[in-house]
């Protein structure tokens, strides 16, 4: 009797110990099945270099029009705002101008240089697959400057300001027999701003060491300021990258006392964007629960 008992209890104690392993893998299935994923939220960089026609009128530096030729650079990084909120994106663009402008005489160049930033949010309406809408706002802040070196009395004119802009997006892709295209367009306009401007006549000794600073902030709205930006292009997808074409046309005018400004460009524009993504591990490719902008 004692040898039998003995003997069952140990097949008793055997039977938890063989099920213990498939407990501890069932529980690690449930554990994964619960966890929630991580999300992975990628930047989608655009490098963008556009050939462009200016037309540039600054009142405080000579009544004339000047036009010529000039180069930009623009890096616009995008991305998903959060992993609760994929309808909603956050821009951060960087544009660099460069222009060389003569005068209708071909007398006299107006060199032309500007930075811009631009940061703005857009909430995302998607219609169906191929097709979305993208409406939301910019502030835009500004610094550059018109150098005029034959001008006697003033070599040069700042050109300082900021903006808040209305905007909106498109975005259509169009399937081929090989790879999907996608067409986007995208307008912007401000609605209000300030701007830096001084008087008619007065010099930038008067201004910064004469303490002849009033006047020379100014206001913009519907009232005195004008502008619209204006960009259509189509990317066309290769293996790693994405390859794009487009056109841009931009008009700013406004008038502040007794001078007026203008700045017209537009030409056509190349460039390539890719998204960046950041994760742990040696995998090649982004994770399935990636949202792509």
């Amino acid at each position: 009797m004692t040898r039998n008992h003995t003997k069952n209890h140990r097949n008793d104690l055997r039977i938890p110990l063989l099920l213990f392993p498939f407990l501890f893998l069932a529980g690690s299935i449930f554990a994964q099945d619960t966890l929630p994923e991580k999300i992975y939220l990628p930047k989608n960089v655009s490098h963008d270099l556009s050939l462009l026609q200016f037309e540039l009128y600054d009142g405080y530096l000579s009544p004339l029009y000047y036009n010529g030729y000039g180069l930009q650079y623009r890096q616009d990084v995008r991305r998903v705002w959060s992993e609760k909120r994929p309808n909603l994106s956050m821009q951060n663009c960087y544009t660099l101008n460069v222009a060389v402008t003569l005068n209708p005489a071909r007398t006299a160049a107006m060199t032309y240089l500007s930075f811009e930033y631009k940061w703005g949010m857009y909430y995302h309406f998607r219609r169906d697959k191929k097709f979305s809408i993208l409406l939301g706002g910019t502030v835009t802040p500004e610094i550059g400057g018109r150098m005029l070196p034959g001008n006697t009395n003033n070599v040069g004119n700042l050109d300082l300001g900021a903006s808040v802009n209305l905007a909106a997006q498109g975005r259509w892709k169009i399937p081929t027999k090989k790879r999907v295209l996608q067409f986007n367009f995208s307008i912007a306009a401000p609605i209000m701003g300030l701007v830096f401007a001084p008087e008619m006549g007065a010099s930038y000794y008067e201004i910064f060491y004469l303490e002849g600073k009033q006047n020379v902030s100014h206001f913009t709205s519907f009232h005195n300021k004008y502008a619209f930006y204006r960009y259509y292009s189509l990317d066309i997808p290769f293996k790693n990258s994405i390859f794009r074409i487009g056109v841009q046309r931009n008009l700013l005018k406004y008038y502040v006392g007794e001078n007026f400004y203008k700045r017209k460009y537009g030409g056509i524009m190349l460039g390539w964007q890719k998204n960046i993504v950041t994760f742990a591990g040696r995998k090649s490719n982004p994770p399935k629960n990636t949202v792509i902008y």
